[in-house]
């Protein structure tokens, strides 16, 4: 609301802060999540979170509202909520969009990561598309080229449900890139990546890039056609 309303929420915000039941936390924050995403009326931007279907998906006047203090708000709830539930994956999921959507991508790109590492016991389980869905990998590989780190968004192309070729030949052209770049190399699978990768670092003259992208292509598990056998001393 606005300001002169804000004496009115009080009340409402210091009742917000004490709550610890989670299905009564998750259901505040769904609902400011929820108003949050209507007043900002951004589809591509929108905060993803549980239960908020439950929510109206309209106001009768959102020139009603201010979304700086519902921003605010959601962002103290959240991150309260975090200190009672520091390994809840939802809650990083949502502080991760609401960096997102806020363009702090460093942040943002943190706490996706934190949910993985939550997720997968410090990467010790496969990390599921139930944990990490494809928006939010898209999200990731937003947030890594606007960080020029384009060699690692390139790479989180390849975790889509189908490759997005297109944003990972152009990432691996850019010339302003803040990562390791070759450094990644290892982390690439997809044989159609890495056969660009070739292509490109010769006809830019580097030669070493060039011959690890080639080692890595004639690693025995990348080889489609090997027996099963090679594949069973590949594993």
């Amino acid at each position: 609301a606005h300001e002169a309303h804000q004496p009115l929420l009080q009340p409402v915000l210091r009742l917000c802060s004490q709550l610890r039941d989670w299905t009564v936390l998750s259901a505040a924050i769904s609902l400011l999540a929820r108003l949050h995403n209507v007043l900002r009326d951004e589809t591509s931007l929108e905060l993803i979170c549980e239960h908020t279907a439950l929510w109206p998906s309209v106001v009768s006047s959102t020139s009603s509202y201010n979304i700086q203090l519902v921003s605010e708000h959601l962002w103290q709830l959240v991150t309260s909520a975090l200190e009672y539930y520091p390994k809840n994956i939802s809650l990083h999921k949502l502080l991760g969009d609401y960096y997102y959507v806020g363009e702090h991508y460093s942040a943002a790109v943190k706490q996706y990561l934190l949910a993985a590492v939550i997720a997968t016991d410090s990467f010790t389980r496969p990390l599921t598309k139930v944990i990490m869905e494809d928006c939010v990998y898209k999200r990731m590989i937003k947030c890594l080229s606007q960080l020029h780190c384009h060699t690692q968004a390139g790479v989180l192309c390849q975790f889509l449900e189908e490759v997005d070729y297109n944003t990972a030949f152009k990432s691996f052209t850019e010339s302003m890139c803040h990562d390791c770049m070759d450094t990644y190399y290892d982390c690439i699978w997809d044989v159609n990546i890495l056969e660009y990768l070739i292509y490109l670092q010769n006809k830019k003259g580097n030669k070493d890039r060039a011959k690890k992208a080639i080692d890595m292509i004639g690693l025995l598990e990348l080889n489609a056609n090997n027996n099963e056998e090679i594949k069973r001393e590949a594993t």
